[in-house]
């Protein structure tokens, strides 16, 4: 009875030569593809700092003022700013019921006397209504007519009854702040390359064209390998 040729094949334990050839370059280029993704990030890990935004810095100022009741009209101004602004960038604060009451009440102690209870009833009215209501209030909180954050305004109003908020509930501002404005940076997030920032070109574009030319590179030693093992034709 003739000899059964087997054709298994076991990438742990190759039992070839050119199984074990064949092995060693899907390693060698697992290796390089895995230190060029994961060894990135490891290098933007380790000499990253944090830097704040300017808006940090500026509320880190004025936050003391305003909790102690001595904010001048123009702080509050820069303070309603930042918490819109933030509302506007970090969808999941349009959802923060306290953070939204913090920017209520700060719009309302901006306001002149003669318009905080029209204001009042205002914040308690339907969405559809608060949008065509609040342009005076934009102006207020120093926005210009065309600025993006003018949308936002109505999404950023709660119902509110004129009382001050709780001293305790206000605690959790500046982590909020220090959560949203302080950025991890480096050389390698800082460098432009082509335009775009060089850790955004390394993992949007540079792995792509790493892994394509693995691939290629691959293709091309591995049937080199098959015909030196006898298993292809150099004619093919």
């Amino acid at each position: 009875m003739s000899e059964r040729q087997t054709y298994d094949f076991n990438f742990f334990k190759p039992n070839s030569a050119y199984a074990r050839a064949n092995t060693r370059l899907i390693g060698v280029v697992v290796v390089i593809w895995a230190l060029a993704v994961f060894g990135f990030q490891f290098l933007l890990k380790s000499i990253e700092k944090p830097v704040p935004e300017a808006q940090l810095t500026r509320f880190e100022q004025i936050w003391p003022n305003a909790m102690n009741g001595t904010a001048s009209q123009q702080e509050l101004k820069e303070l309603a700013g930042v918490y819109l602004n933030l509302m506007g960038r970090h969808i999941s604060l349009r959802s923060d019921e306290n953070f939204k009451l913090y920017f209520t009440a700060t719009v309302y102690d901006l306001l002149p006397q003669s318009e905080k209870q029209d204001f009042l009833a205002l914040t308690g009215k339907e969405l559809s209504e608060r949008k065509s209501m609040t342009s005076g209030i934009a102006a207020i909180i120093g926005l210009e007519e065309n600025n993006i954050l003018t949308q936002v305004l109505p999404y950023a109003l709660v119902p509110y009854d004129g009382e001050p908020v709780d001293p305790k509930a206000l605690e959790a501002v500046p982590q909020i702040m220090q959560k949203h404005l302080v950025h991890n940076q480096s050389v390698l997030t800082d460098t432009k390359f082509l335009g775009f920032p060089f850790h955004y070109f390394y993992t949007a574009i540079f792995l792509l064209v790493l892994f394509i030319a693995l691939c290629f590179v691959y293709c091309k030693i591995i049937d080199r390998v098959a015909v030196e093992h006898g298993m292809e034709d150099k004619e093919v």
